[in-house]
């Protein structure tokens, strides 16, 4: 089977960018075993993924919280990670889902591509982002992410213009989902990804309204994000991050917001990390 003849099957194409990322970098754990997760962010992500496992969203408040204080983990009004789900839901396969995920984005990649550029250079593009994002990367050797985000991403700008040509309900259902998964990844990035998409149904003329079964998914969507919200937070609509920058002060807020301040008090290393941020954000 020649490239050009792979490419032109959207199936077989997407089963091999599938796989691909996880298999090369099965390959190399005799050299280069699983990894363990080494900073803040990741610990938290494995936090929330432990959490999911055993079936809840939150954790109670252990008696003794102030000598468990750390980074990036709420201990009041529970003991929780402060990510939003979308991370944590891939980690509950442990490391291997990050890896999946990597070949999920690789694949959706190529997908997104095809309605862009011939079968080919679609390919071509998904082959290059499993080398980029692939066994050597700090997305399949770390437990942060990004692949999920990228997922997202892929799913929308690949939904939109099938649109206009096709109107299947099921692009309308991808787009939806690409939604969804961004608000349980980057909630925040959410913005600007409306907005491109908006913009995109401006120039692609589609009509809004046929978007509208999209927002099955997107809703249930926000329906998980407010459970956990009020698990972890105990409001529906206050979500983990904001109550880490009002008791912790990180992690920092907007460039052109000023600098949080601390509600609580901070260890050293917390204190030292607030600093950090601080300093890195500037006056805002």
């Amino acid at each position: 089977m020649t490239f050009r003849t792979l490419a032109a099957n959207q199936r077989a194409s997407m089963l091999l960018l599938l796989f691909l990322p996880a298999a090369l970098r099965i390959f190399l754990l005799p050299q280069h075993p699983v990894p363990t997760p080494a900073v803040s962010d990741e610990f938290s992500y494995v936090l929330l993924a432990d959490t999911l496992r055993h079936l809840r969203l939150a954790n109670p408040v252990h008696p003794l919280h102030d000598f468990f204080e750390t980074f990036f983990v709420l201990q009041e009004p529970s003991y929780s990670s402060i990510f939003p789900l979308g991370q944590g839901i891939v980690l509950i396969a442990g490391w291997f889902g990050v890896a999946l995920s990597i070949g999920l984005f690789c694949a959706l990649c190529y997908w997104m591509l095809c309605v862009w550029l011939r079968p080919t250079w679609a390919l071509a593009g998904g082959v290059l982002a499993a080398l980029q994002f692939g066994p050597l990367s700090q997305w399949m050797n770390s437990f942060w992410g990004g692949a999920v985000s990228a997922c997202a991403g892929c799913l929308i700008f690949g939904s939109l213009p099938r649109l206009r040509e096709q109107g299947s309900a099921l692009y309308v259902i991808c787009f939806g989902l690409g939604l969804g998964l961004q608000l349980l990844t980057r909630p925040f990035e959410l913005i600007f990804l409306l907005i491109s998409a908006a913009a995109l149904c401006a120039v692609e003329r589609i009509d809004p309204r046929r978007l509208l079964p999209a927002l099955a998914p997107f809703s249930a969507a926000v329906v998980l994000m407010a459970f956990h919200n009020h698990a972890v937070t105990k409001s529906w609509t206050t979500m983990p991050y904001q109550v880490s920058r009002y008791e912790y002060g990180v992690p920092a807020s907007f460039t052109f917001e000023s600098n949080p301040t601390p509600h609580r008090t901070l260890t050293r290393e917390q204190q030292l990390d607030y600093e950090a941020q601080c300093a890195v954000h500037g006056a805002g």
